[in-house]
């Protein structure tokens, strides 16, 4: 529709379409981990040098769109994480199981990550880009936490959320962090609750007061932060 302002000017609001279908890029991921490729990362280096290509054409929101796909992907398909607890006394649980296959797949998620972060920093991605990205690596650092074994994304991908954010994209990514550890329905505690706790210190650390940083200290179990700063 269009909006004419008062001043004369002619305003339409509109949405970008995506170029990049991420159902295609879904299917090749599933592709390589059937077809049982020697080296499914090596399989998959075309999809992501796609992207790099797209970033360096400016494409940003097509680009993070296929690293997210490629991420999510390797998530579902692989073994790189346990749906829950493994069952050691379960007869058909692989003790040390090993798929040659799969090797290289951990550093190449990584690599889609820091590429995500990299789209962040750059000055030119648009705001619909960025609040892809942000999603993403949200999710990703969500994905990684809560899982039996992580793979340390958390690190990466909070570490790039904290630096590369604006103040009011920080508020967001906060507030999300806020939903999660007051959600009834699926009680946070432990180590996760105290990670939550170091993200979410790190995204307001130069907007809490002292009596803020200590609330958030004794709600997440940041008990050396809270003497730290109290000292």
């Amino acid at each position: 529709f269009w909006v004419r302002h008062p001043d004369g000017y002619l305003i339409r609001p509109a949405q970008r379409i995506l170029a990049v279908n991420p159902a295609t890029y879904s299917r090749q991921v599933a592709d390589a981990f059937q077809r049982n490729a020697p080296r499914i990362a090596l399989e998959l280096l075309p999809v992501k040098q796609t992207a790099d290509k797209l970033v360096q054409q400016g494409d940003y929101l097509e680009a993070a769109t296929i690293y997210e796909t490629l991420i999510k992907e390797i998530f579902d398909q692989s073994h790189l994480y346990y749906d829950e607890e493994p069952d050691y006394d379960d007869d058909d649980y692989d003790e040390g199981g090993y798929y040659p296959e799969e090797e290289g797949l951990e550093e190449f998620v990584r690599e889609c990550i820091v590429a995500l972060g990299n789209c962040l920093a750059d000055e030119r991605a648009d705001r619909v880009a960025r609040e892809k990205i942000i999603e993403a690596l949200y999710d990703i650092y969500d994905r990684d936490l809560s899982a039996y074994e992580g793979h340390g994304f958390t690190t990466t991908a909070s570490d790039l959320l904290v630096k590369y954010t604006t103040p009011l994209e920080r508020q967001t990514i906060a507030q999300w962090i806020r939903d999660a550890l007051n959600d009834e329905g699926e009680e946070v505690t432990g180590s996760d609750r105290r990670a939550y706790g170091k993200f979410l210190l790190d995204l307001e650390k130069d907007t809490l007061d002292d009596e803020a940083y200590l609330q958030i200290c004794r709600e997440t179990g940041r008990t050396s932060d809270l003497v730290d700063r109290l000292l």
